[in-house]
């Protein structure tokens, strides 16, 4: 087949108007150990992992710096969503939202090995789902109601109160988890081996973030009902830090690829 064919430079993968040339990998970042034995990680990986705690601790930062409070949401026209006793107790589960919208648009971007019609599909599910869970009837939706009830049955069944709080942490996350499986599912990189392991270590993580973020109502200094305080910002900045990275370092683990078949 002749050389500078339209069909020829598009197996090659050039398809332009010069010579065809090979179409680059994507870089990688590799990691500590022995030349040739350890593991790389892909620069949209660590993207893909990193942003989200990325883009909540930008959001943090951006409320701080414009006074962002409840009166501005009720001027806004917004109040109907975000008011009332669960934004009061866990306020910084809106930073958890930020990073669970941007987890899931980052999951289904960077799966370059789907094609484009599912990574949309999973994108738009899960973030479907995520907003109907956190803000449905108001603000904290099931996460943060079903994350309360089953703390506080727990309690008024006998349990001691730290136990209470980690059923409900654990409940919450739960939901939360709920849509960005389903968006990595549908949309995201295809499932390699270890796959399960991985989901039910980063689910652990998202446990501990959601038990950390519970104690944020003492750090904000009564935010939103007035604007976040510098010292407020920057313990809530240390917080969500805390809560979010061991998710986003479970994320970026580089993946055992499968064996291949004789």
């Amino acid at each position: 087949m002749p050389q500078d064919s339209l069909w020829w430079r598009w197996e090659r993968g050039g398809f332009g108007l010069g010579p065809a040339v090979s179409v680059p990998a994507a870089p990688r970042i590799r990691l500590a150990g022995p030349a040739g034995t350890a593991p790389t990680v892909p620069v949209r990986t660590l993207a893909a992992a990193f942003l989200p705690l990325a883009a909540a601790l930008g959001a943090l930062v951006l409320v701080a710096a414009a006074g962002f409070d409840q009166a501005r949401v009720e001027a806004a026209g917004l109040g109907m969503w975000f008011y009332g006793f669960f934004l009061d107790q866990f306020p910084l589960y809106v930073f958890a939202l930020v990073y669970g919208v941007a987890r899931v648009i980052a999951v289904t971007a960077e799966a370059m090995d789907r094609p484009v019609p599912l990574r949309l599909l999973g994108a738009l599910l899960g973030l479907a789902v995520l907003l109907a869970l956190s803000l449905h009837p108001t603000f904290g939706g099931l996460v943060l109601r079903g994350g309360f009830m089953v703390g506080g049955m727990t309690f008024l069944n006998g349990a001691p109160m730290p136990l209470a709080q980690a059923l409900g942490a654990l409940a919450a996350a739960f939901a939360f988890a709920l849509p960005l499986g389903l968006a990595g599912l549908v949309g995201g990189r295809r499932r390699k081996p270890g796959w399960l392991l991985r989901g039910v270590l980063r689910f652990a993580a998202l446990w501990w973030a959601f038990g950390l973020l519970a104690l944020g109502r003492a750090l904000v200094a009564g935010w939103p009902a007035r604007p976040l305080t510098e010292p407020g910002t920057l313990a809530a900045a240390g917080l969500i830090a805390a809560a979010f990275l061991p998710h986003a370092l479970l994320s970026a683990l580089p993946r055992r690829e499968a064996a291949a078949r004789p």
